[in-house]
């Protein structure tokens, strides 16, 4: 399955949580390149969504990331928990 992150992945993504919840494919691969704005509620969103497909034993490959969300892995030191 393939997903695509939302422009905006933050504390206002709670439509987009929804989306997550709703994933029950055991291999994702997620598409960042269009994520403009990210906060620490985006991420964890995203370290909790990497996480339930791992418990699944499924897994988690990225196509892209943009800037702004690599940036805010990389600040927020979670790379290993989305595997980004």
């Amino acid at each position: 399955m393939r997903l695509v992150l939302p422009e905006t992945l933050d504390i206002t993504a709670s439509d987009f949580a929804g989306v997550l919840r709703d994933v029950t494919e055991r291999d994702v691969v997620i598409e960042g390149s269009g994520v403009g704005r990210v906060d620490a509620a985006g991420i964890q969103l995203v370290c909790a969504f990497v996480a339930s497909v791992r418990a699944r034993g499924g897994t988690v490959a990225w196509s892209s990331a943009s800037p702004a969300l690599s940036e805010a892995v990389r600040l927020l030191a979670v790379g290993s928990a989305v595997g980004l």
